[in-house]
């Protein structure tokens, strides 16, 4: 395993695990509740398989900057933003964080795409001082959602203040590791705050900030749980919602682009896409007739005639049946009325979905 684990840890909570090799077990009890306490209180997530890297060098700010789709050079000492890298074409190759931290800069990605992350990162490093150090295997990760976020890690953290600046990241001193951060890092409206320490700390750290979620009225949670809010949020991800054949404007990901800014690779595609004021398709979001979630890849038909294909789907505490899908644009206006392959009946809905106040916020 190339992250640090807390598999004993989990196991121990009678976690229950999948056959997938990543951190997160797939629940400890109802995944619904785990999201609903999540969604009202704190929910604790094992992020430790997230791919991290650290970019440090004289020219690390500038070379980020020429590579992503956002402006990195101008960040000061604790900001961050979200970025992706293109090829050329503006197909994706990964999406990301980036926060500027000491003398470079902390990325994070997706669990699968940390190989790639990396590998791309230093494809094109010629002649620049550009140096990428490999954190994945060093750093494990604690992801706090939910309005109870800053107040938990305030608490853990003594340092930590209580609100932060979207993807603002600081060290860590008090927490008795070698190496640590908080970072703010949101899921859609759903604030949270990611701990990042070394494996000697990780498991203590995981314990204090499992009884502290408790006394909150939350606690762990799993990857079931996290799919829910990820699915209620509508964001999109690897290898469901977008991969390498997708522009990031057709995965609902215009928040990582900046127009402002100089030339990165797939820049000309996105200036012309968005200047034509159409894509080839759109993500959305569907309330689901019946009961149970959609099958991923089950035909979406409107007008009888197939239109996308479901990408993702769950069952959520506040809304039932829910799934994203990609349709093609002129489908993509919501309130329309649409089937999925087999004759459920399903409504687009734009994203994120919305759900009752009380059940948004707690």
């Amino acid at each position: 395993m190339s992250f640090p684990s807390l598999r004993d840890v989990h196991q121990a909570m009678d976690a229950v695990f999948g056959d997938n090799a990543g951190a997160m077990p797939l629940r400890y009890g109802d995944p619904a509740s785990e999201a609903a306490a999540a969604r009202q209180r704190a929910g604790l997530f094992d992020r430790s398989d997230v791919g991290k890297v650290y970019v440090r060098g004289s020219d690390a700010a500038d070379y980020l900057h020429r590579r992503l789709t956002n402006s990195i050079s101008n960040l000061a000492e604790g900001a961050g933003c979200e970025a992706a890298l293109l090829g050329g074409d503006a197909r994706m190759i990964a999406a990301m964080t980036v926060s500027r931290i000491g003398r470079g800069f902390l990325v994070l990605a997706e669990p699968g795409l940390h190989e790639i992350l990396r590998d791309e990162l230093e494809k094109y490093v010629i002649a620049e001082d550009v140096k990428i150090d490999e954190l994945r295997g060093k750093l494990g990760a604690i992801h706090v959602l939910g309005p109870q976020a800053g107040a938990l890690a305030s608490t853990l953290c003594p340092e930590a203040p209580a609100d932060m600046a979207p993807w603002q990241i600081m060290r860590l001193e008090g927490i008795g590791a070698e190496a640590a951060f908080l970072c703010r890092r949101d899921l859609g409206r759903l604030p949270g705050r990611l701990l990042l320490t070394t494996q000697d700390r990780l498991a203590g750290l995981w314990g204090e900030a499992a009884t502290e979620a408790k006394l909150l009225g939350g606690g762990p949670a799993g990857a079931e749980a996290f799919e829910i809010l990820r699915l209620e949020e509508g964001e999109p991800r690897c290898g469901a919602e977008w991969g390498p054949r997708t522009i990031p404007l057709e995965a609902n990901l215009k928040r990582l682009l900046d127009y402002t800014k100089g030339c990165y690779p797939g820049q000309e595609v996105i200036a012309r896409v968005t200047n034509e004021g159409r894509q080839a398709r759109a993500l959305v979001g569907l309330r689901l007739d019946g009961e149970g979630p959609a099958l991923p890849g089950a035909a979406v038909l409107a007008g009888g005639v197939r239109t996308g294909a479901v990408t993702s789907s769950a069952v959520s505490p506040a809304l039932g049946p829910i799934a994203l899908a990609g349709v093609e644009w002129e489908h993509r206006h919501a309130g329309a009325a649409v089937e999925i392959e087999g004759g459920r009946k399903a409504w687009i809905v734009g994203l994120p979905f919305d759900f009752p106040e009380s059940k948004a916020s707690g």
